[in-house]
């Protein structure tokens, strides 16, 4: 009992001092959340107090993943690109992260359709650990049927399978970064996409 009481005392000084370092934000919501959570933790509604500091944190990580959209290349000559998603989930949802995505349809069709790229990546998610192992593992690429490949200073595997092409590489060790391309869609189509992502912002962010 001791324990948690201490524990619960270490997390909402964390986020008193989150609110106190943002004095701009005194009228926004997350602040009002966590402020409310402050208030029930002093009445002893601890629960109560734990929901709302789970809604907060699920507030933090939609603002994180509005940020990653700005990661995402305008679409090349002869596309077009839909508008990026984001979302984000808890810790019990396979482990919590954020996720955020873009699709591309290339404007000339071909035999097999548009040809389209995906690119999708996950952030602060526990199983980018062990995938940074397999996608730096030469052994692991050959049986994948990958090879190795460098986009800037990153170095990952691409995976060609049924005509499909799959890029996949690892930023900071906290994001999974996947360019796919589909329906026709060539190796150069994925690589074009995959240097034209702002890795200098998604450094940026991944540092927060």
């Amino acid at each position: 009992m001791r324990v948690f009481r201490i524990g619960r005392r270490q997390l909402l000084g964390a986020v008193c001092a989150l609110a106190l370092a943002t004095p701009a934000l005194a009228e926004d919501e997350l602040v009002n959340q966590i402020n409310e959570a402050v208030k029930l933790y002093k009445q002893g509604q601890f629960s109560e107090a734990a929901s709302e500091l789970d809604l907060a944190a699920q507030q933090i990580r939609m603002k994180q993943g509005d940020q990653l959209k700005n990661i995402f290349p305008e679409a090349l000559t002869g596309w077009k690109a839909e508008a990026a998603e984001a979302s984000a989930a808890g810790a019990a949802m396979m482990g919590g992260g954020i996720t955020s995505s873009r699709r591309y349809v290339k404007e000339a069709r071909g035999e097999d359709g548009s040809p389209e790229v995906h690119i999708d990546l996950i952030k602060d998610s526990p199983v980018i650990a062990s995938l940074v192992m397999l996608i730096q593992n030469p052994a692991y690429m050959g049986a994948a049927g990958g090879k190795s490949i460098k986009v800037g200073t990153y170095r990952g595997m691409l995976q060609q399978e049924g005509g499909e092409q799959n890029l996949q590489l690892v930023v900071a060790n906290k994001v999974l970064l996947s360019v796919k391309g589909q329906s026709g869609a060539s190796e150069a189509d994925v690589m074009a996409y995959a240097k034209k992502i702002n890795f200098s912002l998604l450094e940026k962010l991944c540092a927060q």
